[in-house]
């Protein structure tokens, strides 16, 4: 069923981000961010490009009606990126991870209220006893949660917002250049943030293989 598709894919993603926190921490957790950033978005963007390119994607990309949900999806998505691994490199992976957690009860919640997906009282019931496991697991105050897990919550809220928008995208628009176009406006963004910064460091090969 489309459900069950979805739901698999989504462990997939999930599985994707798990490891995408772990070597970026592993790798990069002494470069400064907007390097990192940077130099991941060339690697990804350049990627993504070829895959549009072959699949001619740039001929359809995507419907015009859908260009100012990019447009704030892709900066959503700017936020979120900025947010996590700040919280990232100043944390614990497995404490930042735990709040990540939540984003599927802030999912449903948000898409209640602005979209008005329904879901009954056993679903409700599923969010309250999801969100009280999060906050046991979490434990706001004990040692490894420091003042950045509010960048960590700031994360959840943009990647939520993130998501309540790209259910307003057409199906009919290229997901693989919607992914292309983030992918560039977070590399921009990070080139923006390296100019105003003047950070730049030495990045060894076995970092930028890594990265």
């Amino acid at each position: 069923s489309p459900n069950l598709y979805g739901a698999m894919l989504m462990c997939l993603a999930v599985l994707g981000y798990i490891l995408n926190d772990t070597t970026i921490k592993y790798f990069a957790s002494e470069l400064p961010i907007f390097q990192t950033i940077f130099i991941r978005g060339i690697f990804v963007s350049t990627l993504l490009f070829f895959i549009c390119l072959r699949n001619s994607t740039f001929k359809k990309p995507i419907m015009k009606a859908d260009i100012p949900f990019v447009f704030m999806r892709s900066l959503c998505d700017v936020f979120a990126t900025l947010f996590f691994l700040t919280a990232l490199f100043n944390m614990p992976l497995a404490n930042s991870n735990a709040i990540l957690q939540t984003l599927p009860l802030t999912v449903t919640i948000f898409g209640a209220i602005f979209l008005r997906e329904r879901f009954g009282w056993y679903r409700a019931g599923a969010i309250v006893f999801g969100l009280v496991g999060a906050i046991l697991i979490i434990k706001p105050g004990t040692q490894g949660f420091n003042g950045y897990s509010v960048f960590a919550v700031a994360a959840v809220f943009f990647i939520t917002l993130r998501e309540i928008i790209t259910r307003k995208v057409s199906k009919k628009s290229s997901t693989i250049f919607i992914a292309f176009i983030t992918a560039l406006t977070i590399t921009t963004s990070a080139a923006c943030g390296l100019l105003i910064s003047g950070d730049w460091v030495y990045v060894s090969k076995a970092t930028l293989i890594g990265l």
